[in-house]
């Protein structure tokens, strides 16, 4: 069997990459999934999109992706109601302020807030002990499990094909020139002879990477999900409210709310287990910023998987000395919110040998090596 791409991994990244390549004319391609499309953490995350980010390599990844994610608005239950970062004391004020700052400077329409106007705007936060606030209008939330099924239909109504269960066990490759090329791909079931593989494969990404000799700095981080029973009170157009000094931050969820904050998990450990007692001191958290939950329960709870790199912004791109491998990982808790941009840049990059619409040398995994890190691994 013969596949001109191979997409190992059919997860949000997987599926837009399939999608945007079948969109480019590339009709004879193939993801492999080792369960089911989207039955790994792109199921289970927050699903937020922002702009609001420390780097601009990260805000031209969100605008890239905006268009897309807008264009599918229902399909994926686009909530378009802002992000909003709360500082709680003075750093924090001048750490938020200074953000938004650079963010204006790269075109993100991030408004500064003081404390008056963030009670004004939002009165059923808890907002005492708020200095004041950066929230963009145009970020907000979705559904990631919803984009993974609408990125799947597309790419297949185009021809893309798509093998479930299908868990990839080696990868092939040959001597070329000064290096290596990959030639195959192998499951349990078969051997599929390639041009082109991309490593979508999520926190298994390092994995994979290694079945073809190569290094590759991304390893799984739990985090975990919690959501109440029905509270009216909270309203379904809130914003995604971020407290930056704790990391605690909720959004509607329907008529409920989702809550999440990090339990500094150990990084590199797969663990799905829902810590019970941690739910408890998340919502704790969020009975301070909304009172409206005092009398409210958990009612429901998930755990997945962030697939971070030691920057926590994502390896994509060629790997150089291997040809015909194209990364597509590591997007540290922003793939659902960066997958178009992915799948995008990805598809120009093997249909052309270019990514045309954004440079992302900065996101090449030889980044690591040389010490070129564009960030400090924190998430939000």
């Amino acid at each position: 069997m013969h596949a001109d791409v191979v997409i190992v991994g059919g997860g949000v990244i997987g599926m837009s990459v399939a999608m945007h390549l079948a969109r480019a004319g590339c009709t004879n391609v193939m993801v492999l999934e080792r369960g089911t499309v989207g039955c790994g953490s792109s199921s289970k995350g927050v699903g937020g999109f922002r702009q609001q980010f420390d780097t601009e390599i990260n805000v031209r990844l969100s605008q890239l992706s905006l268009p897309t994610l807008l264009e599918l608005g229902d399909q994926i239950d686009i909530q378009q109601h802002g992000y909003l970062y709360l500082a709680l004391n003075a750093e924090s004020l001048e750490r938020i302020e200074a953000k938004a700052r650079r963010q204006q400077g790269w075109g993100v329409p991030v408004e500064f807030l003081d404390h008056d106007e963030v009670a004004r705007r939002w009165p059923f936060l808890h907002s005492d002990d708020v200095h004041g606030a950066a929230f963009c209008a145009a970020d907000g939330y979705a559904r990631p499990a919803l984009a993974v099924q609408a990125y799947a239909r597309e790419a297949q109504r185009l021809g893309v094909q798509v093998v479930e269960h299908a868990e990839v066990t080696g990868v092939e490759t040959t001597d070329h020139g000064t290096g290596r090329r990959v030639v195959a791909v192998q499951t349990a079931d078969q051997r599929i002879a390639t041009d082109w593989l991309v490593n979508a494969a999520g926190p298994h990404a390092a994995v994979v990477a290694a079945m073809a000799g190569v290094t590759l700095l991304v390893s799984p981080l739990k985090r975990q999900v919690f959501t109440t029973a029905p509270c009216p009170s909270v309203p379904r157009a809130a914003p995604l409210t971020i407290d930056e000094t704790s990391g605690f931050h909720f959004r509607p969820d329907g008529a409920a709310v989702l809550l999440a904050m990090s339990d500094g998990e150990q990084l590199g450990v797969e663990d799905f287990t829902l810590d019970h007692a941690f739910g408890a001191e998340v919502l704790r958290h969020a009975r301070q910023r909304l009172p409206a939950l005092h009398a409210v329960a958990l009612a429901d709870g998930r755990a997945g998987l962030y697939e971070m790199t030691p920057d926590a912004h994502p390896v994509l791109g060629p790997v150089p000395g291997m040809q015909g491998f194209v990364c597509a990982c590591g997007f540290s808790g922003h793939g659902f919110m960066h997958s178009p941009a992915a799948g995008m840049l990805a598809a120009e990059y093997i249909t052309s040998g270019q990514a045309s619409s954004l440079d992302i040398a900065p996101l090449s995994i030889t980044r690591f090596a040389e010490g070129r890190l564009l960030g400090s691994g924190h998430t939000l």
